[in-house]
C-alpha cells in the first residue's frame, strides 16, 4: 500500500470509525488491507439502471476511507450512457468508474481494473445484476439490481434474471447505498445480535413496501418531462446533496431549486458528499450542489447564507417575477429540509411554508417525513423538540408509552434498542434497570450525530428525492395517506412507516397554527 497518507486517510474517515454506535460495530483493525470486488457483466453494464448502480456504488465504496483500501472492478469498458456520471464522466463506463474512484479517495484508495471474472481472494464483492457463474474468492458477497422506483439486495442465489428497463437512478441509487452498507457492516464487524445481513429484498421507494418477488414490485412510473413545483433545498450537505444527485440523474426532471447553506467544503465531509470530491475542499455547498443540478437542466439559485437570513434579506433579484412575488409576503410554498441540527429545522417552520418535506439520519438509520399544516399530523418542529436531550427517564418513557406497542418496536429495531427490556422498564419502573439505557435511546439528538457514514446519507437523500417526485405527480395528500413518515434501518434492513400526531403542547397546536393560516388565506 505504498503512497497512501493513513493519517490523512483516518481524517477523511473520521465519521464512519467512531465507535459510538452503542457497540454494535467492532473497532477497526487499522492494519489490515481489505479488498472489495465489485463485479457487472455486459448485459447488466448497458442498461441505465445499471450503470447507475455501479456509479454509485463507486462512488460510495470510495468515500470508506480507512475501512477499504483496494478496489477491484470488473466493469466492461461498453459506452457510457447519458445522465449517468455527475463527474469522472469519460467514453466507457470502465473509465468513468475508476475516474470517479480516483477523484474522491486519490492516493488513499488503490483501483485494479480486470477484463475478466477471476479468483483472486477479497473480502467482499457486489455483483450488480444476475451472474451465472459465481465467484467463490471472496469472505463476503451480497448482490444487487435496481430499476426506476424497485430494487433488490441480497444473494447470488436469489437474484432475478430480469434487466433494468428505466433510465431512472431512484431504485438503483437507494440499491447502491443498501449494499454499500452491508459490505461496510462486514469489514467494521458487526457484533452478534446487534443487526443482520441482507438475504433477499425486493424493495419499491414507490410504495415503500417490501415484496416477495420482483415480478410483484409496482410497475415503472415513467417520468417524462416532468416540472417540479419550486422548492427551497435547506443544507446543502450530504442529504441535499444525495437528492440533488437523485433528481439530475432521474431523467425527463425540471424546475427551480434555491439552494440555501452558508457552509464550504472540508476534509470530514467527504466520506457522505456525494457530490464532492477531493479538489472540492474550500468551496461553497451551496455552489457545488447548484452547479450540478444546472448542468442538467434544473434552474438552481445557490445562497451561501443561512437560513433565515435568506428570508429577511429581500428581494432575490435573480428569482423569476412569480417567486419573488411570493417572497415579498413571506411565502413559501415548498421546502426540503436537509439540515442536520433541531435549532435550523425550529427556525424553518417558524416562517410556516405551506408544506415541508425533511429528511434526517441517526447513526445507521434515515427518516423521511411530511409537514402538512391541513392534517392533523405532526410539524418538525414537534418531530424534533428542543428540549429532549436533557429529558428525564420517566418523561421519555412516558412518550413511549403513548406510542402504539407497532409503533414502539418499530422504532427499537431502528434505533437498535433492546425491545424486551424497554417493554418491561414500561411495565415495570426502576431505578437502575437495564432498561433505562435501552429507553435512553429513543432521545432526540438535539445537535445531530456525529457518527456518519455515506451510504446513509445518500439512502436519506435518494428517499426524499422520489417523495419529492411523487409530491408532483399525486398532490399533497399522496404522501399522508397511511403514514407521514418513512423510516429504513440499514442495521436491519427493512422499510417502515408510521403516523405522527400534532402534539397539543407545540407551537403549531396554537399562534402557530394561526400565522399559518393567515400567511395561506385559509
Amino acid at each position: 500500500m505504498t503512497g497512501i497518507d493513513n493519517n490523512k486517510t483516518h481524517t477523511y474517515g473520521d465519521r464512519h470509525l467512531r465507535g459510538d454506535l452503542d457497540g454494535r460495530l467492532s473497532p477497526l483493525g487499522m492494519m489490515s488491507i481489505r479488498r472489495v470486488r465489485l463485479s457487472a457483466n455486459e448485459a447488466i453494464s448497458t442498461t441505465a439502471g445499471g450503470q447507475h448502480t455501479i456509479w454509485m456504488l463507486a462512488n460510495l465504496l470510495a468515500r470508506q476511507y480507512a475501512v477499504i483500501q483496494e478496489i477491484h472492478l470488473i466493469v466492461p469498458a461498453v459506452p457510457l450512457l447519458p445522465h449517468v456520471a455527475l463527474f469522472g464522466e469519460a467514453v466507457d463506463l470502465r473509465s468513468t468508474i475508476s475516474n470517479t474512484i480516483h477523484r474522491i479517495a486519490g492516493s488513499h484508495m488503490s483501483i485494479l481494473t480486470y477484463d475478466e471474472p477471476n479468483q483472486q481472494e477479497v473480502d467482499a464483492e457486489i455483483l450488480v445484476g444476475y451472474h451465472q457463474n459465481v465467484s467463490k474468492a471472496s469472505k463476503f458477497q451480497i448482490s444487487v439490481m435496481g430499476s426506476g422506483w424497485n430494487l433488490f439486495v441480497g444473494t447470488a442465489e436469489g437474484m432475478p434474471r430480469e434487466l433494468p428497463d428505466s433510465t431512472c437512478s431512484f431504485g438503483p441509487y437507494f440499491g447502491a447505498c443498501i449494499a454499500a452498507g452491508e459490505v461496510f457492516k462486514f469489514l467494521r464487524g458487526m457484533k452478534e445480535g446487534k443487526g443482520r445481513y441482507v438475504q433477499s429484498l425486493f424493495m419499491s421507494l414507490w410504495d415503500f413496501k417490501t415484496h416477495e418477488r420482483w415480478e410483484e414490485l409496482p410497475a415503472e412510473k415513467r417520468l417524462v418531462s416532468l416540472q417540479l413545483p419550486p422548492c427551497y433545498l435547506i443544507g446543502a450537505g450530504a442529504v441535499g446533496q444525495a437528492a440533488a444527485a437523485t433528481l439530475a440523474t432521474a431523467g425527463g426532471l425540471s424546475g427551480h431549486i434555491i439552494v440555501i447553506d452558508d457552509d464550504k467544503v472540508d476534509s470530514t465531509n467527504l466520506n457522505r458528499y456525494p457530490l464532492t470530491t477531493l479538489d472540492d475542499e474550500g468551496k461553497a455547498k451551496s455552489a457545488i450542489l447548484s452547479d450540478h443540478l444546472n448542468a442538467k437542466g434544473f434552474r438552481a439559485y445557490p445562497n451561501p447564507v443561512r437560513w433565515p437570513d435568506y428570508a429577511y434579506n429581500l428581494p432575490h433579484e435573480k428569482l423569476p417575477e412569480h417567486l419573488k412575488l411570493l417572497e415579498a409576503e413571506y411565502k413559501y410554498r415548498l421546502v426540503l429540509s436537509c439540515v442536520d441540527k433541531n435549532v435550523a429545522r425550529h427556525a424553518i417552520q417558524h416562517f410556516w411554508p405551506e408544506y415541508i418535506l425533511g429528511s434526517s439520519t441517526k447513526d445507521m438509520g434515515i427518516a423521511v417525513a411530511a409537514y402538512d399544516m391541513l392534517s392533523s399530523n405532526e410539524c418538525i418542529m414537534c418531530n424534533n423538540p428542543l428540549n429532549l436531550d436533557n429529558s428525564t427517564i420517566e418523561k421519555v418513557a412516558e412518550e413511549l408509552k403513548r406510542m402504539s406497542p407497532e409503533l414502539r418496536r418499530s422504532h427499537a429495531e431502528i434505533i437498535g434498542a433492546d425491545l424486551n427490556a424497554v417493554e418491561d422498564y414500561l411495565a415495570h419502573p426502576k431505578c437502575g434497570h437495564l432498561g433505562e439505557q435501552e429507553i435512553l435511546k429513543f432521545r432526540a439528538d438535539n445537535q445531530g450525530t456525529e457518527w456518519s457514514v455515506g451510504f446513509v446519507s445518500v439512502g436519506a437523500g435518494t428517499l426524499l428525492a422520489a417523495q419529492l417526485v411523487k409530491y408532483a405527480l399525486l398532490g399533497r395528500a399522496a404522501l399522508l395517506q397511511n403514514s407521514n413518515t418513512l423510516r429504513f434501518s440499514f442495521l436491519n434492513p427493512k422499510p417502515h412507516t408510521s403516523r405522527h400526531l400534532r402534539k397539543d403542547e407545540c407551537e403549531c397546536s396554537t399562534n402557530g397554527r394561526d400565522n399559518y393560516n393567515s400567511i395561506w388565506n385559509i
